[in-house]
């Protein structure tokens, strides 16, 4: 999980301005080693003095926490990456839900109906805070190693929880299995890709030397009434998830989320806006790193927006989850989920900054947590 390369280009009709966060040490830079981690490079002179935020290396390292400022509406194009080495651009129409048209003189705007939806018309989400429990809790006691399995999930659920996080590959015959690595070496006794094995080699697969790798069909099946929280790890599960969802009638009980554009648009249009799903990449750093005054107007798709509390950016810590950030989040009607929270105090902390949910392997720590805090709901 997380966003990984951020580049922001202020245009104008005369030149650009582009701020690049790089991810190379001193040592990489040189001379340069203590100049600004993110630096504004500004051809025009009357720009010199941008009012742009930045991090140093001094010797020790300093959280990138504001907002990107200085930017006219109308003026800001931005890009999101997800994935080493990978940029994607948003363009301003896709920040507000607007749809660009050419004029004289440079980019113009024109509205294009893009729904705002709040989060209090989707089904799945309750109350908050959301406890969910990590692949079933992958570091609590007995799911220790055998995450993402059915066991792990059923041992959430007898301890309380509600919400379950999983994620989805497809195997060579479009079975989609609750699996989190694109290979099945690292927790189980088999090998190889799950894409390109079919499904009765993963099924011989056992996680943790000792349980199946379920399929999401067997995981609604068994357990009607979680409700799961599921992010495509792959191109080729998009359309399979949607086919197990709606043919399981489980469209009410799950949020979709990827940490890819393109899949969660894939998704959101075979679902036809009917299923809950998670901010993409593009859309949780527009939210984050606009300036105010455009955050205001953001649309979303998206019913949650579901975050790291602090992402690396190299050597550059980047806090995502601040008041501000979860203050617009709700302006828009939407919830925060933080992901993936496993110390008490760290879960005590983001619940008094007023976070809508958290996302932890110690699926038992955090049920202390909130029973202390009388918000456990079982």
């Amino acid at each position: 999980m997380g966003l990984s390369v951020f580049l922001f280009r202020y245009s104008t009709v005369t030149s650009p301005l582009t701020l690049k966060f790089r991810s190379a040490g001193p040592g990489a830079l040189g001379d340069h080693g203590r100049r600004h981690l993110a630096e504004p490079v500004d051809r025009r002179p009357r720009l010199a003095a941008h009012p742009l935020r930045t991090a140093r290396l001094t010797g020790e390292e300093r959280l990138v926490t504001e907002p990107l400022a200085g930017c006219r509406p109308g003026a800001l194009a931005s890009a999101v990456g997800h994935g080493e080495g990978s940029v994607r651009q948003l363009s301003h129409a896709s920040i507000i839900g607007q749809a660009p048209c050419r004029s004289r003189g440079g980019s113009a705007w024109h509205s294009a109906a893009v729904p705002s939806t709040r989060d209090d018309t989707w089904p799945y989400l309750d109350e908050p805070p959301l406890a969910l429990a990590h692949r079933g809790g992958a570091a609590c006691g007995p799911d220790v190693a055998i995450e993402n399995s059915l066991a792990a999930f059923r041992a959430a659920v007898e301890l309380g929880y509600r919400y379950l996080e999983t994620d989805v590959h497809a195997t060579s015959d479009g079975q989609l299995v609750a699996f989190h690595d694109d290979r099945l070496g690292r927790v189980t006794d088999g090998s190889g890709l799950v894409a390109e094995l079919p499904w009765e080699a993963v099924a011989q697969a056992r996680i943790g030397g000792r349980e199946a790798v379920p399929r999401l069909a067997e995981l609604l099946e068994e357990l009607p009434t979680a409700r799961f929280n599921i992010d495509i790890k792959a191109a080729r599960a998009v359309e399979p998830l949607w086919r197990t969802l709606r043919d399981h009638d489980a469209l009410d009980r799950v949020c979709v989320a990827s940490f890819s554009d393109r899949r969660l648009a894939a998704f959101r249009r075979l679902a036809g806006g009917r299923v809950a799903t998670a901010a993409g990449p593009t859309e949780t750093a527009a939210l984050r790193f606009a300036p105010a005054r455009l955050s205001s107007v953001v649309r979303l798709r998206a019913a949650v927006l579901q975050v790291p509390e602090v992402h690396r950016l190299g050597r550059v810590p980047v806090r995502l989850v601040t008041p501000g950030f979860v203050e617009r989040v709700h302006r828009l009607g939407k919830q925060v989920h933080v992901w993936t929270v496993d110390d008490p105090d760290d879960m005590a902390r983001l619940l008094d900054l007023g976070v809508d949910g958290l996302v932890t392997d110690r699926i038992d720590l955090l049920k202390q947590v909130l029973v202390a805090r009388g918000q456990w709901r079982q």
